[in-house]
């Protein structure tokens, strides 16, 4: 379930409906969770691409790269605590009762 992925989305959306967590949290979990699995596909991919998987290990690499730039997006509107203008965390769908009546 890695963030923007569509896992990732689901993930988020499973803490806060299911778990009842607040957007903030699901946010900053979504996040780190995110960041783990990118770093794990940047690292194998580098490994099998110097070990002879060129092709598949390159794509995911940059897939790696990019989950894990968004990710640490989404973990720097955290900690400033401005996920209303994250252009997912945003939406509307995405905010508590809580958050939404400040």
């Amino acid at each position: 379930p890695a963030y923007p992925l569509d896992g990732g989305r689901v993930y988020a959306a499973g803490l806060m409906l299911k778990l009842k967590v607040e957007p903030l949290k699901a946010a900053f979990v979504t996040a780190m969770t995110a960041m783990f699995i990118a770093a794990v596909f940047v690292v194998y991919g580098i490994v099998r691409l110097f070990t002879g998987g060129a092709g598949f290990s390159l794509y995911l690499a940059l897939v790696g790269l990019y989950v894990f730039y968004e990710s640490y997006e989404l973990n720097r509107a955290v900690k400033s605590k401005d996920l209303k203008n994250h252009h997912i965390f945003g939406r509307k769908c995405y905010q508590s009762s809580s958050s939404a009546a400040a």
